[in-house]
């Protein structure tokens, strides 16, 4: 964790879901990527650096997890790249499972 960034503290609703997420089979990492991504909307890697307690070469072993998992994709054109959530109500749908 980079020095002098608090954690960000999650409210009950938040923690509920992330403890979802991780007994899905993310990573305490992944599913707070996840979270960022789905409070924030579309955000390019340096957006999330900004708000998540990672270095990079993490956050892009992270989101290149998250993508092959099904639970991120990246926006199409444009740089800086960008990523955005795939909403997971869609996901489990059409009975998939990560």
């Amino acid at each position: 964790m980079p020095d002098g960034i608090p954690p960000r503290r999650l409210n009950q609703d938040e923690a509920t879901v992330r403890s979802i997420l991780i007994d899905l089979g993310l990573t305490e990492n992944e599913a707070d990527v996840y979270l960022s991504l789905i409070e924030h909307g579309s955000m390019s890697a340096g957006d999330m650096l900004r708000n998540l307690n990672l270095r990079q070469p993490q956050l892009y072993d992270i989101t290149s997890s998250l993508e092959r998992k099904g639970f991120i994709n990246a926006v199409e054109g444009g740089r800086p790249k960008r990523f955005e959530a795939i909403s997971q109500r869609r996901y489990c749908w059409r009975g998939r499972r990560p």
